[in-house]
């Protein structure tokens, strides 16, 4: 039951129907100690990818789910679920109705069991590596988790901004990149994180977006080779087709409730024209003018703004320590003042590099001068 409200929330036919059919991406709460967590889960109902043990009894308004992450039986209350998605796989395209897009949640209910099978073998394949990677940087970074702790890490890397996840992994929930959704290349999971924990949240999702095809330093200092830049253009449009597919969901569900609230044809057809309009960006857009990937990283199609958070990243430079010293000095007149703190400088136990004494003696020599 849901902390916020005691009001009973009824089963969800839809997220059943799918769940029946396809593994669902699955946000929600658990509840341990009398305090919610939230969590996330790959779940699902089919015959096909459920375990035929130790499966719970049905519980009053609850959902008992396979989790393929946690490969164990999950029980959620109706309340305690927090949002629902269908998994997209750019394997999948033929499937769709453009031959360009992931298919849509109808086209994945309607599955034949011929394609359903595959798809849940590509789906199962991909999670299974990515648990597997993900238990690689638990270990390599010897943290200490709770099974519910390592879940949530686990999630945080199939996940954007999983709630909860441990502060000791170095990670903040607002951070994570949508790893799941970009593809890495030759990157292991553990290879992204480090680009994280070194460069920052700007150069991981730049990282992430041209699917981490060259090295994060290539990248930063925008040394890429013509024939590298020709495949940055790829990765970028890859990057957009991806964030396409948000707008086509928004548009899909705008449509089946124009349907359902008896829209006229010119509606239906305005939403089909601007479905069109979507379709057209990568046959409309020449990214061959782009020469720098700062260029590159800078442009977004208008019609899928606002842009996302993904730009060349710069490098942190750390400022010359005696430049700074010397701008420092040039603001200060004050001849007693330097004298003291030459004094502090010259104290046999002080920590002040030694180029410091030589500075404070050339600025009260300049002063004395002057």
């Amino acid at each position: 039951m849901s902390e916020e409200t005691n009001d009973i929330i009824a089963c969800n036919t839809t997220l059943l129907a799918y769940a029946n059919h396809v593994p669902v991406g699955l946000l929600y709460y658990t509840h341990e100690n009398d305090k919610k967590h939230q969590n996330w889960g790959l779940v699902t109902t089919a015959d096909a990818l459920t375990s035929s043990t130790g499966k719970p009894e049905d519980v009053d308004n609850c959902y008992v789910f396979w989790d393929v992450v946690a490969n164990d039986w999950v029980i959620v209350g109706y309340n305690d679920v927090i949002i629902w998605t269908i998994e997209h796989l750019d394997k999948l395209k033929h499937l769709s109705d453009d031959g360009t897009s992931c298919p849509s949640p109808e086209v994945l209910l309607k599955l034949s069991a011929e394609d359903a099978t595959k798809y849940h073998k590509i789906l199962i394949d991909e999670t299974t590596d990515i648990i597997n990677k993900a238990d690689n940087v638990i270990e390599s970074k010897n943290l200490n988790l709770t099974k519910s702790e390592r879940l949530c890490v686990v999630g945080g890397c199939f996940k954007n901004k999983p709630a909860g996840l441990p502060v000791k992994f170095g990670l903040q929930p607002d951070d994570i990149p949508d790893i799941v959704n970009a593809p890495r290349g030759d990157a292991t999971l553990h290879d992204v994180l480090d680009v994280f924990q070194e460069h920052g949240l700007q150069a991981c999702n730049c990282y992430m977006a041209l699917e981490c095809f060259v090295d994060i330093d290539t990248i930063i200092n925008d040394t890429l080779t013509e024939e590298e830049m020709s495949l940055a253009r790829d990765k970028w449009m890859n990057f957009i087709r991806r964030h396409r597919l948000k707008a086509f969901e928004e548009l899909d569900q705008l449509e089946e409730e124009a349907k359902k609230e008896g829209s006229n044809e010119e509606d239906l057809q305005d939403i089909d024209t601007i479905k069109q309009m979507f379709r057209d960006i990568p046959q409309d857009t020449d990214l061959s003018q782009y020469k720098t990937l700062e260029e590159l990283t800078n442009f977004w199609p208008s019609l899928l703004l606002p842009k996302p958070p993904v730009e060349k990243p710069t490098r942190n430079i750390q400022p010359d320590p005696q430049q700074e010293l010397t701008s420092i000095l040039k603001k200060v007149d004050d001849i007693e003042e330097l004298q003291s703190l030459l004094d502090s400088v010259n104290d046999p136990e002080s920590t002040f590099p030694e180029y410091a004494a030589e500075m404070l003696v050339s600025r009260i020599s300049e002063l004395k001068d002057g």
